[in-house]
């Protein structure tokens, strides 16, 4: 999963013709470590079809505010340069999983 900084959103994200997961997190969020650790097992299996990206909340102020953004961790699931499916909180692995068949 590539961290990305704000000014890079719009070529890594929303000019992308394919499907993009973004995580919006924070570095001391405990629950931020265990959705990209979910992430990151998930990207060795659709990894060459679905890029994975994340964002740091606090230094992307302006990108979550957009996006309606209040908590970490946010995953946004992108087809086409627009929100497809979002996650709040912490799921299950199986439930990111699903998404991702279902947008790939």
């Amino acid at each position: 999963m590539k961290k990305i900084e704000c000014q890079e959103f719009d070529t890594k994200v929303l000019q992308k013709a394919s499907q993009v997961v973004v995580l919006f997190s924070t570095d001391w969020s405990g629950s931020s470590l265990i959705v990209r650790g979910a992430l990151h097992e998930l990207e060795e299996e659709f990894g060459d079809k679905i890029s994975f990206i994340e964002i740091d909340r606090e230094q992307c102020q302006q990108i979550c505010q957009d996006y309606g953004i209040k908590k970490v961790p946010t995953i946004l699931f992108f087809k086409e340069g627009g929100v497809v499916e979002q996650l709040n909180g912490v799921p299950s692995k199986n439930t990111i999983h699903k998404i991702l068949r279902k947008i790939n």
